[in-house]
């Protein structure tokens, strides 16, 4: 498992490994991000997002700063295993 953290803000708002966008951090730390596949998520800190499941890839909001217009994220990435297709003799 590979773990890093993640800083958007207005100078910054995307994180090209990710592929994660910083949409807005609104004055109650609420937080959105917009995916590559264009899904927008929302969370306050503490929430986790899959943010691209065939990578293995889950984030975690860990602070919000309204006032800064910035978010930080912990990114957990998986490797994920192809799974072989096996058919069973009858």
């Amino acid at each position: 498992m590979n773990v890093r953290e993640i800083l958007l803000n207005g100078h910054k708002p995307v994180d090209p490994p990710s592929q994660i966008r910083l949409v807005s951090v609104q004055a109650d730390e609420t937080t959105v991000i917009r995916t590559r596949s264009g899904k927008m998520l929302m969370g306050k800190p503490g929430a986790r997002f899959t943010v691209n499941a065939s990578k293995g890839r889950k984030i975690q909001l860990l602070m919000a700063s309204p006032q800064q217009g910035e978010a930080l994220f912990e990114e957990r990435t998986i490797p994920v295993r192809p799974v072989a297709n096996r058919l069973e003799p009858r």
